[in-house]
């Protein structure tokens, strides 16, 4: 992609998720050049990597956006934030470059604003350096077990264990979820794996690179790394009736979230979608840009592009009346 072409595709999305002419001096248009710069934001190649990294440059508090392909014509000798997607960028993409720290994990943006204060405080160029403070981390709450990935890729589950849903297989990992009675999670080398019950082959991870993963109840859904989403497992209640939960709609997506009945995910222009049982509404996706979307048993949840929280579907006990104030994208 040509750095003409980038700004255009960066505009264009600016616009997308509403930026008016009076909020510019607020948030201001990325420049397509960063020399001249404290630090830059560096994508790799790709459609799904390039609309999250466009999706999340205001929340970065950058300006300076630019394609892995002209990153070393535009750089020299200062320091580098890789952002990309759920997995670490391939050196490929960086290679010459003065990178301090390749982002992976499902906190990757906190991580990311995190690592850009370091930057600025420190004021000096540092290479292949991570903070240990801001090193990728992330954690999930299944149902009578949880999961996490630790700082140094690999993963771990505590809780009840039967059917194996706790045993975390070996090596490294970039991301994890705890589901009812299984896991998920995807590998370092971008495969994806699910253990624990697989009664209705929710733990049957299909072949190919991914970048996302999700378990819920008895279905999985996961973000290849072409940016389609697909989903496996149950389609159906248990009973012969159809909810279409894993009937992942086509297009581009840079997340998804696997509930009990239901399925939601966020497409790469910003947009929330919701698929399966929609008794309560909890599939109507409210319009608007979102930069984080979350489908639980009867209601599902989002962070809008502004930050702010809005929910959906059953309501009885509250869980719907999402509060008020700004919300951080994990």
């Amino acid at each position: 992609m040509t750095m003409r072409k980038l700004l255009a595709v960066v505009q264009a999305a600016a616009l997308a998720v509403g930026l008016a002419a009076s909020s510019a001096s607020a948030h201001p248009t990325p420049e397509p050049d960063c020399r001249g710069e404290t630090h830059a934001v560096v994508s790799a190649a790709g459609d799904v990597a390039m609309a999250e990294l466009i999706a999340s440059w205001q929340v970065l508090d950058t300006k300076c956006v630019v394609a892995p392909d002209e990153a070393k014509a535009l750089i020299d000798g200062q320091q580098v934030v890789v952002l990309g997607g759920t997995k670490a960028v391939p050196e490929s993409a960086v290679a010459g470059l003065n990178v301090i720290v390749r982002l992976a994990g499902t906190d990757r943006l906190d991580t990311a604003r995190k690592v850009l204060a370091w930057i600025d405080n420190r004021g000096e160029a540092t290479s292949d350096t991570t903070p240990a403070a801001v090193s990728p981390a992330a954690v999930s709450a299944g149902t009578f077990h949880s999961c996490g990935l630790r700082a140094d890729g690999t993963a771990v589950c505590w809780g009840f264990n039967r059917d194996g849903r706790a045993d975390a297989p070996s090596g490294k990992f970039v991301d994890v979820s705890a589901g009812v009675n299984y896991s998920c999670g995807v590998r370092a080398d971008s495969t994806a794996v699910c253990w624990g019950d697989n009664a209705s082959g929710e733990a049957d991870a299909p072949s190919g690179k991914f970048v996302d993963v999700s378990a819920g109840y008895d279905h999985s859904c996961g973000v290849r790394a072409d940016g389609t989403a697909v989903c496996w497992g149950s389609n159906d209640n248990g009973h012969g009736y159809y909810l279409g939960q894993a009937d992942a709609p086509s297009g581009k997506f840079v997340d998804v979230s696997a509930g009990t009945f239901h399925s939601c995910g966020l497409r790469a222009d910003g947009t929330a979608v919701c698929w399966g049982f929609n008794r309560d509404g909890e599939a109507d996706a409210p319009s608007g840009k979102f930069v984080a979307v979350s489908a639980g048993s009867h209601h599902s949840c989002g962070v809008r592009a502004d930050g702010t929280a809005v929910c959906w579907g059953w309501n009885l006990f509250g869980q719907a009346d999402a509060p008020s104030g700004k919300f951080a994208v994990s």
